[in-house]
């Protein structure tokens, strides 16, 4: 049988419950020890991400932001995840253009 993509969304949802801590999903398997495991970072404790080849280590606003998701919701009771919260969130507001209509873009970098 096949579904349209909101039929499929629907099931999907309906399905499925979201845990959540102070409102942000996240997996009950993962802690914030676990959240640093396989990642890479600069000297200033920003994200980074080697691609291999001729493009080797770059900067990659999407795995920023998925970094800072995963670790936000430890933030409030660990200090060494809130330090590195804020740390790539100040990366990523630095290195934003802002659009005329003001939305932040990111070149990848």
């Amino acid at each position: 049988m096949a579904y349209t993509y909101r039929e499929k969304w629907t099931i999907i949802r309906s399905n499925h419950t979201y845990p959540t801590i102070d409102g942000y999903f996240h997996y009950p398997s993962i802690n914030y020890s676990e959240t640093q495991k396989n990642r890479d970072f600069n000297e200033n404790g920003v994200v980074v991400f080697y691609y291999g080849g001729s493009l080797g280590v770059q900067y990659n606003p999407v795995t920023l932001s998925q970094y800072i998701l995963a670790i936000a919701p430890y933030a409030s009771t660990n200090s060494d995840a809130y330090e590195s919260m804020i740390v790539n969130l100040d990366f990523l507001l630095s290195n934003a253009k802002t659009t005329a209509g003001g939305n932040l873009i990111y070149s990848y970098f």
